[in-house]
């Protein structure tokens, strides 16, 4: 969703720099206010050799990157499959992953178009719409299991499932067949990570 970066921004405990889709940086006011919170342009039409090694840059300098794997917005909840660029990016750079769910944005307006979507509502937050920030356990991606090398597909994947855990079933999308085959200690306890909005 349009508004994710800055929901994660607001519940992330740390600074975030985030890779935007190059076109924004073309117009004027947009580009302004992206750079100075740290958004950096990416070309989603190929691999962005220029834009990898900024993000490193970045990471080495200790400031987080936020990166959407999916490499693109859209109006659906389930999860889509995932680019290879982040988790290529965690394994060059050996930087942790923290896996990072949002749940609820879907109800807010997207691109543009009003969505009339009734709100959640609980005793406590009656007529409120609720979102949730889930921000997962950190861990490294290995570079090799059993001595074997981890291609990027399958070290996407491994990134993907341990984050759509962190997600409802209904969107977990192609990766809720691994996540429900997960174990009772391989699945997170959600309720100690949450950020209600």
């Amino acid at each position: 969703h349009n508004a994710d970066p800055i929901l994660l921004s607001i519940a992330f405990p740390r600074p975030l720099h985030f890779m935007a889709k190059k076109e924004l940086f073309s117009v004027p006011i947009v580009k302004s206010v992206i750079r100075r919170v740290g958004a950096f342009p990416v070309d989603r039409g190929r691999s962005d050799r220029g834009a990898i090694r900024h993000a490193e840059a970045v990471l080495a300098a200790g400031i987080a990157v936020g990166m959407f794997p999916e490499g693109t917005r859209s109006p659906r909840v389930e999860l889509a499959a995932a680019h290879p660029g982040a988790a290529l990016l965690a394994r060059r750079s050996g930087a942790l992953v923290v896996p990072v769910a949002i749940v609820g944005s879907e109800r807010l307006p997207f691109g543009g178009k009003k969505v009339r979507v009734g709100p959640e509502r609980s005793s406590s937050d009656r007529g409120r719409l609720l979102i949730e920030v889930r921000i997962g356990e950190p861990f490294v991606l290995p570079r090799e299991i059993d001595g074997e090398r981890l291609s990027a597909t399958d070290a996407t994947r491994m990134m993907m499932v341990r984050l759509a855990a962190w997600l409802p079933v209904s969107y977990q999308g192609v990766y809720a067949l691994e996540t429900s085959s997960m174990t009772s200690q391989e699945l997170p306890d959600q309720s100690r990570h949450g950020h209600r909005m």
